[in-house]
């Protein structure tokens, strides 16, 4: 019988303590090794770590014996299990989605009791509801968060009911908080029960007012205390911010689309308290197809992904969101969209035969980046770099290779542009210099920023257009007009047509949201004499700090003759 039993009752032995155990049996083994361990001193490393084999056996038997057959807990295979954090991505949890958005199923609004059991009896992934204070906004407002989506601000379901019954189910939630009032009591309730939520969770809020915002009730969210409360109070969670926005009506049937004015002071903002957190950004899934080269470059300053969304009065075409299927990788898209437009876009998102033409048009037309370069002149200098738009305040992009044109084969530039942020424009104070964007031809490389000798072709804030020389041999001259219209934004095509002509063409739609097929029936035509024909590049920049300037569709083609 070992040392570290002793017999109680026949067929019955008391345990004694490992310790105990273990001291019992290391004097019996050194009595057997020890001889062995004295050898010669050549052999005693060998020796040495036969021994220590030896002890670890013992170890391991002694254990076995002294708990029964029973692993430590920590190597228990349900305690080696990771459960996931709830700041992880929805398509690391949900493997059968195969990294691609459109494989994640939502629900919307589950702001009831009865909404939310049926939602957890489904197969729906992710659970999306709204909180807000009980009676927020009236006189018998209280200190409880509960699920309602204004103008309603009474629930049968409180937050904290609502979350003990989603964490017994294992599908992701999303919370859209409706009142700053109601995110600090929210997240007291989350943090309570952090230790029992291992799902992807999306805290939510529109923190800025977007396209016809001044049309609804909707309030925004104090996005700075919204995005440092969720970072402090419950940081392993994704933040979801977007736009209050509003269905244009018969009346008002622009402003659909998410302008760059929207986007640069979303990145502002973010600027100001850099969420730590994975951030995605909610999108009107209506608004999104006109406002494709804004939500491309937002995700690219942020690394962020999308998640559109639609009230269930929203008319959303099926080729609107295969459009963005084909624009935006499949992983940083996802479709919190009504049932029936899901299940109508499940049919034919993969079919890759019901792809319009015009996809592939706008692919052509699309800003290469990797044909241009940065050229600064100072430190500091601002120009936000997308692969298709960019954003201009100060500093220079030069093309990489050179262009040449001819009288047989012209070159045209053409692109679209949209001021933001300007403070002053053409002719409002004479002693300073117009806020526009140029676009200068025949450059050359050894070209600075503060002093670039070339074609300077300008489209100013104002309406007026230019061109002129800036230390080109030739005539040193200019011939500029106006261009009518109120709107800070223009479609512009400049044909180069090497030796002796260059003809700017420009439009100002009348809103920035209607820049499509455009009849430039605005162009001036510039002659220059005694010009040599050689290979040049072209260059573009801010006249001045003021503002930003966004261009995008910018591209170098063939000119048709």
């Amino acid at each position: 019988m070992w040392p570290y039993a002793k017999t109680v009752h026949p067929g019955r032995q008391q345990k004694l303590p490992l310790s105990a155990a273990v001291a019992a049996v290391v004097p019996r083994l050194w009595r057997l090794v020890g001889p062995w361990m004295r050898g010669p001193r050549e052999n005693r490393m060998r020796q040495i770590v036969v021994f220590q084999i030896l002890m670890f056996a013992v170890f391991v038997y002694v254990w076995f014996r002294f708990s029964a057959a029973v692993w430590p807990k920590i190597f228990s295979s349900k305690d080696l299990k990771l459960k996931p954090s709830p700041d992880i991505s929805l398509l690391d949890y949900f493997l059968s989605a195969d990294h691609d958005g459109a494989g994640i199923s939502w629900i919307y609004g589950v702001n009831s009791r009865k909404a939310l059991v049926e939602a957890l009896q489904s197969d729906v992934m992710v659970i999306e509801a709204d909180v807000i204070l009980m009676g927020q906004y009236t006189a018998e407002q209280q200190l409880i968060p509960v699920m309602a989506h204004p103008p309603v601000v009474t629930s049968d379901i409180s937050l904290a009911e609502w979350l003990n019954l989603v964490k017994l189910h294992g599908k992701a939630f999303k919370l859209n908080f409706k009142s700053s009032e109601s995110i600090e009591l929210s997240l007291q309730k989350l943090t309570e029960l952090q230790d029992d939520l291992h799902v992807p969770i999306h805290l939510s809020a529109n923190i800025l007012n977007g396209a016809n915002a001044h049309l609804g009730v909707e309030k925004t969210v104090d996005g700075l205390q919204f995005m440092r409360l969720c970072s402090t109070s419950f940081p392993h969670s994704t933040i979801a911010v977007g736009w209050v926005t509003k269905r244009p009506t018969e009346e008002t049937s622009y402003g659909g689309r998410y302008n760059w004015t929207d986007v640069k002071t979303m990145l502002d903002l973010l600027e100001k308290s850099p969420p730590e957190q994975p951030l995605t950004f909610n999108v009107r899934a209506s608004f999104a197809r006109r406002s494709v080269s804004q939500l491309k470059w937002l995700l690219e300053m942020t690394r962020a992904t999308l998640t559109l969304i639609s009230p269930p009065d929203d008319d959303v075409p099926i080729e609107d969101l295969l459009y963005l299927r084909h624009k935006f990788p499949r992983h940083s898209v996802f479709y919190d969209v009504p049932s029936s437009l899901k299940a109508a876009f499940d049919l034919v998102k993969n079919r890759e035969d019901l792809k319009p033409s015009s996809f592939l048009d706008d692919e052509r037309l699309a800003f290469d980046v990797g044909k241009w370069k940065v050229v600064h002149s100072q430190e500091g200098e601002t120009i936000y770099l997308g692969t298709q738009s960019v954003l201009l305040q100060t500093g220079l992009l030069l093309t990489k290779a050179e262009y040449l044109a001819t009288r047989t084969q012209p070159v045209r530039i053409q692109g679209r542009v949209e001021f933001l942020n300007y403070e002053y424009g053409d002719g409002e104070d004479p002693s300073r210099a117009p806020v526009g964007l140029a676009v200068f031809l025949r450059v050359t490389q050894s070209s600075r920023p503060d002093s670039i000798s070339g074609i300077r072709c300008f489209m100013g804030v104002k309406g007026m257009i230019r061109i002129e020389t800036r230390g080109v041999p030739g005539s040193d001259s200019e011939l500029q007009a106006v261009i009518p219209g109120s709107a800070p934004c223009f479609v512009f095509k400049i044909t180069d047509y090497g030796d002796d002509k260059i003809v700017l063409g420009v439009k100002r739609p009348k809103r920035c949201d209607d820049m499509g097929v455009i009849d430039f029936e605005n162009e001036i035509s510039f002659q220059m004499t005694d010009i040599t024909t050689h290979s040049w590049y072209i260059a573009i920049k801010q006249s001045v700090p003021i503002g930003f300037t966004a261009v995008d569709q910018f591209n170098i083609l063939a000119a048709d003759i």
